[in-house]
């Protein structure tokens, strides 16, 4: 069975960079037959403190994009509530 959510990730290294990254990534899984969508998780912001960093990566499991690659054009999806119906 097709899992209603993706199962893949993708960490932007470069957030002015960050469609291209996300763009190459998809388009890997893509390539390797697999659907091109994931969760994309972006770096801290570089001026933050030890510990608000800290608290950043703990914040990215709620608030990351999940993304696909649609007619080649990237299309965020909706929230994880509507994907799988609420459960």
């Amino acid at each position: 069975m097709t899992s209603p959510l993706p199962t893949r990730r993708c960490r932007v290294i470069d957030p002015d960079a960050a469609m291209d990254e996300i763009r190459a990534f998809l388009s890997g899984l893509e390539a390797e037959g697999e659907r091109p969508w994931c969760e994309v998780w972006y770096p801290a912001p570089e001026h933050l403190s030890a510990a608000d960093w800290s608290d950043w990566e703990a914040r990215q499991g709620e608030t990351y994009d999940a993304v696909e690659l649609l007619d080649g054009e990237i299309v965020t999806l909706p929230s994880y509530a509507e994907l799988t119906g609420g459960a």
